[in-house]
């Protein structure tokens, strides 16, 4: 679990909730685009920065994008003049240039929460 913030950065939480198919995790997205919606994500997909990864997410904002600086953002990729550099481009905010890209992983869709997800104790422990 966690959170994408005002600016699409994203900021992870260990969370007592829990979530069904434990491959995928979600975001809240608290402010912005799609906001009170859940962003859902392979958390082991984690993929090498590529000319194909750009020409799938196309003009959309299909990764979330993880810097080796240790941030992670939710924005598009565009490439930069430098080599092994990137542009994290969004429509209604700053673009961030210049970062290095340690890793994406593929946003796998978004939704709603129908119901409060429910909790377990921080650590795995079973409730049942």
């Amino acid at each position: 679990m966690g959170e994408i913030t005002a600016n699409d950065e994203v900021k992870f939480a260990e969370t007592n909730r829990c979530v069904a198919g434990g491959a995928h995790l979600a975001l809240n997205v608290r402010v912005g685009k799609m906001r009170g919606s859940y962003l859902i994500y392979r958390e082991g997909a984690q993929l090498e920065m590529s000319r194909k990864i750009l020409a799938q997410q196309g003009d959309c904002e299909n990764f979330l994008v993880h810097l080796v600086n240790g941030t992670t953002w939710w924005r598009n990729i565009q490439p930069s003049p430098s080599i092994n550099l990137y542009h994290l481009h969004s429509q209604y905010l700053d673009t961030i240039n210049d970062v290095r890209i340690a890793w994406v992983s593929e946003i796998m869709g978004f939704e709603l929460a129908r119901y409060d997800l429910p909790t377990r104790p921080i650590g795995g422990g079973n409730t049942a």
